[in-house]
């Protein structure tokens, strides 16, 4: 069985660097959704994926197989991806098909004091991990930023769902959905349990934030920058960054401040309350590593009481950091080229 399914993998790379549309539906699961089918060609015919390095020994579910592969970097010395390959079995051929939410089983459910898990069998260790994990996780958080705890009453809901989609939630709001990290490719060095506890520790800084700012839906959108870029150093307590995001990061930054792009990086362009383009994320996670350095453990906590008392970026700045704002910005910015330059 493993032999038929390496070949089979092996056989569909070939087809899809072939370019050939017919050779590529025929590798396809006839029984998949027109869906899945169309997203498939699709995909390959805007860009082929690579040729897998390493094929690892299947999981079997009775006519469905689920194949983990490696997959090279996006570029060189960029680290391995990680993915997992669904086939049916259709007379006598493996084929690739969309994975079958079936295979996930019913819905389980885990309790502990502030977090309810609702997740499938193929999810189990990831989130039994880090549900063992996530109370001293969320206590941390809360400490971080001298936020008040949600209470006991408070429930924190993390629903992991058979699909590859992003997570789904809104910021302050207690119910978080994310597909399931098996579905998705990801670096391999970070285990499916990472995957996971970068999802729920994103959204759970978010909260916290949101309720030590206390802000309202409307100022949340008017922060959203803020909960984004200090996010990325918070939630390293959580899980490890992804290295592949991390090298796509310094990528940017550098090229952008030897003006390797356009328009390139300057004191003007990086700023939070003035960034944009297709960088504007890798630019502004650099504000936590820079509070993180600059101003140590009580950095974030200051930046996140100052949003409680105003709610314009200068005015934050000044108070949380006795700085005048201009001089926060050089001396960001000065990070950034120390750094990335």
């Amino acid at each position: 069985m493993q032999r038929d399914l390496v070949a089979a993998v092996q056989n569909e790379a070939l087809v899809m660097a072939s370019g050939d549309r017919t050779a590529l539906e025929a590798v396809l699961d006839p029984t998949a959704s027109s869906e899945w089918t169309t997203a498939q060609v699709r995909r390959v015919a805007a860009s082929p994926p690579p040729v897998p390095t390493h094929i690892a020994q299947a999981h079997l579910f009775g006519d469905v197989a689920m194949v983990p592969v490696l997959l090279p970097g996006a570029e060189a010395g960029a680290p391995a991806q990680r993915e997992n390959r669904f086939y049916r079995l259709v007379g006598g051929k493996w084929l690739r098909t969309e994975p079958p939410a079936a295979l996930w089983g019913p819905q389980r459910e885990l309790t502990t004091a502030h977090f309810r898990f609702l997740y499938g069998d193929l999810d189990a260790e990831a989130v039994e991990v880090l549900a063992s994990q996530v109370e001293a996780l969320y206590a941390d958080t809360v400490q971080e930023f001298d936020a008040p705890d949600s209470g006991e009453g408070t429930q924190f809901v993390v629903e992991v769902l058979p699909e590859s989609m992003p997570a789904l939630t809104l910021v302050g709001k207690t119910w978080l959905q994310v597909g399931s990290p098996l579905l998705r490719p990801v670096t391999d060095s970070l285990t499916n349990r990472d995957v996971l506890a970068r999802e729920v520790g994103g959204w759970i800084v978010a909260h916290v934030l949101y309720h030590r700012a206390n802000l309202t839906p409307a100022t949340a959108r008017l922060f959203g920058a803020m909960l984004y870029c200090v996010s990325e150093t918070a939630v390293d307590r959580w899980a490890p960054r992804d290295p592949a995001w991390e090298m796509a990061r310094q990528r940017f930054l550098r090229d952008a401040l030897t003006g390797k792009t356009s328009p390139s990086v300057d004191s003007r362009y990086l700023l939070v309350d003035a960034s944009n383009g297709p960088g504007r994320y890798y630019e502004c996670s650099t504000l936590g590593d820079f509070l993180a350095e600059r101003f140590g453990p009580e950095g974030l906590k200051a930046l996140a009481g100052a949003a409680r008392l105003h709610h314009s970026w200068p005015q934050v700045i000044e108070t949380a950091f006795q700085l005048p704002y201009e001089r926060f910005k050089q001396e960001w910015w000065a990070f950034v080229r120390e750094r990335y330059g």
